[in-house]
């Protein structure tokens, strides 16, 4: 895919270089990225980051743990009216 995008773009990439960039796009790096998890370059009404990294777990449905019911309703109709 990176190559597909590199060349849509009209800026080819060595092999080396969509080698680098798919090791720097794993969950595992993503997740322990200080600019990923915007702790370096906070976006203050985007995310409470002192609460909790961007990049958490990685897991499908984690967020039901992390949701009290109300919140999840809340966004639901947030999200439905966008």
């Amino acid at each position: 895919m990176i190559r597909i995008i590199s060349e849509f773009i009209d800026h080819p990439l060595t092999d080396e270089q969509i080698d680098l960039i798919a090791r720097q796009c794993t969950f595992e790096k993503m997740k322990n990225n200080a600019m990923v998890n915007r702790e370096s370059l906070p976006v203050g009404d985007l995310f409470d980051m002192s609460e909790t990294k961007f990049m958490r777990k990685g897991i499908i449905g984690d967020w039901k743990k992390n949701f009290k019911k109300k919140e999840d309703e809340l966004f639901e109709e947030a999200f439905t009216e966008r």
